[in-house]
């Protein structure tokens, strides 16, 4: 969805920073389920909004500047992706994180095959070494290791701290995006990143933080088990 949705004119750095509130949406998905949102997590679900705003409303002469098709199909992106890792903890998966990221490859494999013959989708053309360096590249570190990488840490560290990636994609992606595909830097980008960064830095730090009353019974339980 995330290529589709480039497809339509978003431009990388708005897709990386778009793709940058999965900690909000999963902090959404939380309160949802009745687990009791952290106080600073309130406000950082709400600045993120805030942030998402001021990427996606156009402004002035920037009226026509994002495909809201495009931007409304990467935002779904982002939900599916949040929905996915906070439900991962709660469905029984293989024990061996490989196999399981294995399994979730090939059934998006599966998935895009169906959807690019529901589509007609055609190949056109030569297909030349640039486009097979991008597929290549894709397949090896975006989906092998990137994937495979997310899958491990899910399963071996707190999903706070996995989000913490979200710091410096948008980053990198806006530098990436201006320096080699010459895409614009707006001042609605940049303060829109500035406002969703923030959000994310709140709610990430913000589940870091144990409870207090969790706390005092851990070390309870300590030193219980220490008598």
């Amino acid at each position: 969805m995330t290529s589709v949705g480039q497809l339509h004119g978003v431009p990388s750095g708005v897709t990386a920073l778009l793709v940058a509130m999965v900690p909000v949406w999963i902090c959404i998905y939380r309160a949802v389920s009745g687990d009791r949102p952290r106080a600073l997590e309130p406000a950082g679900v709400g600045v993120g909004l805030v942030g998402l705003a001021v990427l996606v409303l156009p402004t002035g002469s920037e009226r026509s500047s994002l495909p809201l098709v495009g931007v409304a199909v990467i935002v779904l992106s982002s939900l599916s992706w949040s929905f996915g890792s906070w439900i991962k903890p709660r469905l029984w998966l293989p024990q061996d994180v490989y196999v399981g990221a294995t399994y979730q490859l090939l059934a998006a494999g599966a998935a895009m095959m169906l959807a690019s013959v529901v589509t007609r989708e055609r190949f056109g053309g030569e297909i030349g070494l640039r486009a097979w360096g991008a597929f290549g590249y894709l397949v090896i570190f975006g989906s092998v290791v990137g994937f495979t990488a997310y899958a491990w840490l899910l399963h071996h560290a707190p999903l706070s701290l996995v989000a913490t990636h979200t710091y410096v994609n948008p980053v990198v992606a806006v530098a990436l995006g201006s320096v080699v595909l010459s895409e614009p830097v707006t001042p609605a980008l940049v303060v829109g990143g500035v406002v969703v960064l923030m959000s994310v830095v709140l709610v990430v730090s913000s589940q870091a933080r144990p409870r207090h009353g969790r706390a005092a019974d851990r070390s309870g339980e300590a030193s219980m088990v220490r008598e």
